[in-house]
């Protein structure tokens, strides 16, 4: 999956660099790798903090956060319209302890979390490559918006996607 995405970009770089002008084709895919640095450093930020959670968490709250998941699941499949919402309020408070850790001062845990290294970077990155394409002259404003909506519309399907592999694999395996 990983190699056909990645030959799937480089058509689309090289389509867009031999079909399209120059100042277009240069904007289109400095914006689209910078987007998806960008959403890079975000994942990798957010998996950083949240294994650094189960790292301290203590065992009573992985046991609530594996039987909240369990929880979940079975929800999917059963789900139920009762006027019980008071009480299902009052469970699912209680399986938010872990969960809570990640939102505690939410302010604070968000600047913090905007302010990593690599994540900044990233940023910088585009902000840097935007300044040299317009000093240099090849920045085209609809090249570069239209490498942005691109990188948005494939990393959110081929999110789709692999969740529909592991739908398919799960399926394989019962």
């Amino acid at each position: 999956m990983r190699i056909i995405s990645v030959l799937l970009v480089g058509v689309l770089f090289l389509s867009i660099y031999l079909l399209a002008e120059q100042k277009f084709a240069w904007s289109f895919i400095f914006a689209f790798i910078a987007f998806c640095g960008i959403i890079f450093a975000v994942f990798l930020t957010q998996k950083n903090k949240i294994y650094q959670l189960i790292a301290n968490a203590t065992q009573e709250e992985l046991e609530v956060l594996a039987m909240s998941d369990k929880e979940a699941k079975e929800e999917g499949f059963y789900r139920e319209d009762n006027n019980s919402s008071l009480e299902g309020e009052k469970e699912k408070a209680k399986y938010r302890t872990f969960w809570g850790n990640f939102d505690k001062n939410s302010n604070k845990v968000g600047v913090k979390m905007f302010f990593m290294p690599f994540r900044l970077l990233a940023y910088a990155f585009l902000v840097v490559g935007f300044f040299i394409l317009l000093k240099q002259d090849f920045l085209d404003i609809v090249g570069f918006f239209s490498g942005l909506v691109a990188a948005n519309i494939i990393i959110v399907s081929f999110y789709f996607l692999s969740l529909g592999m592991k739908e398919f694999q799960s399926r394989l395996k019962s």
